[in-house]
């Protein structure tokens, strides 16, 4: 079944992503690998966010330029504090001297660390403990309510005159969002858990954590959707 605008704030939304990806690149004023991202939501008005609400009315808007997984969302686990305990108890220095606990998750890891579904809960787990954990519930209603719906815009980076620039070149349409084949994903190992919380200093018992993320590999987003169309 063919994916079509539902009003005309869909039909400009997809008419305005026709009009990107026809109209050259755009340069990057930073390295950050979200700047594309960045680039493509501030050419379409969308205001950046971390919130648990689409970017466009009913679409969510994802980049990927081939390499880097897609974060799909943030949700942190539980219990409360769950995160500070994985870098006390499992970090490891980084460059600065801090307990740093960056680690992603696909399925398993050789850090000792396993995605677990049980008793309909998600557990990442170490050795037999569960270190942290979500319910299908929580995750099914966070994954639903951000991604039902969501364009994939894929592009390509470059480096023209010392400067990078980003071209924007197909557009996929991603309807009908499957929290079964979500769950199944975590179970699997083909989504992955990614952690990225450190000390705030050497030794201090406060940490920064920058959110932990459910992130899947662009070719593999598709199997989480009813419906795929190409719009580009």
């Amino acid at each position: 079944m063919r994916i079509a605008p539902r009003n005309n704030v869909e039909r400009e939304l997809f008419a305005e992503l026709r009009e990107i990806c026809g109209s050259g690149t755009w340069e990057m004023h930073n390295g950050g690998t979200g700047q594309p991202g960045a680039i493509l939501e501030h050419l379409l008005g969308i205001d950046t966010n971390n919130v648990d609400l689409p970017d466009f009315q009913r679409w969510e808007v994802k980049f990927h330029g081939g390499t880097a997984p897609i974060t799909l969302f943030h949700k942190e686990g539980e219990p409360s504090g769950s995160v500070g305990r994985l870098v006390k108890e499992h970090g490891w220095l980084d460059r600065n001297g801090r307990l740093s606990f960056r680690h992603t998750i696909w399925g398993e890891t050789n850090r000792g660390f396993k995605v677990v579904d049980q008793n309909n809960r998600i557990h990442v787990m170490h050795q037999s403990d569960s270190q942290v954990s979500w319910s299908h519930d929580a995750i099914v209603v966070t994954a639903s309510t951000k991604l039902r719906n969501t364009v994939l815009v894929a592009g390509r980076v470059s480096r023209k005159q010392g400067k990078r620039h980003v071209t924007f070149k197909d557009v996929q349409l991603l309807a009908d969002f499957r929290p079964s084949e979500f769950i199944a994903g975590l179970r699997e190992g083909w989504i992955a858990i990614d952690f990225d919380a450190r000390e705030q200093n050497p030794g201090s018992d406060g940490f920064r954590n920058h959110g932990t993320k459910f992130r899947v590999r662009h070719q593999d987003m598709p199997r989480l959707f009813e419906r795929v169309e190409e719009l580009i």
